[in-house]
């Protein structure tokens, strides 16, 4: 990822919806799919690599310098 235009705090933070397949509901076992926070850290120059997990939606919050 490469930031244009935008000077981010070291820290990000990435909210993960995800479950163990595509095809995982929550109705029988009801903390089967989750949103799971991680944090990471942004370097100063703006570029790094983030690694989206399978089958999942991915929300990343990077806060202004």
């Amino acid at each position: 990822i490469t930031l244009d235009n935008f000077t981010a705090k070291a820290l990000g933070h990435a909210y993960v919806l995800n479950g163990p397949g595509m095809l995982a509901m929550n109705e029988s076992d009801h903390d089967n799919v989750k949103v799971t926070h991680r944090t990471f850290d942004v370097p100063l120059s703006g570029i790094f690599d983030f690694t989206f997990e399978p089958h999942s939606v991915t929300a990343i919050e990077l806060d202004r310098y």
